[in-house]
């Protein structure tokens, strides 16, 4: 006798795998649901910080707002004269 689609539908062994296969796969949607959702409240939270503040701000991260040219003088010595500022030329008057 011939086995057809019909009969293999209506056994309870492919009764019960199918329940249990549609039911991973509920859990596994739901699961998957669950991580995009916090993927993009995460994502959202992230870009609502970073909106504006590394891009022309003059700010860095952390310094609480000093701007840069505040910032570690590495390259310049810190011996209180002119802090290598080109423009103010108050010194070379007021010595002349």
């Amino acid at each position: 006798s011939l086995i057809t689609t019909d009969d293999i539908r209506n056994s309870k062994a492919y009764k019960e795998y199918y329940a249990c296969a549609t039911d991973v796969e509920r859990i596994e949607a739901e699961q998957l649901k669950m991580v995009l959702k916090r993927s993009r409240q995460e994502t959202h939270i992230s870009q609502q910080r970073g909106s504006g503040t590394d891009k022309g701000s003059g700010s860095r991260p952390g310094t609480k707002g000093r701007e840069d040219s505040e910032g570690d003088k590495t390259d310049q010595s810190d011996d209180g004269s002119d802090d290598g500022n080109d423009d103010d030329n108050d010194e070379t008057v007021k010595a002349g």
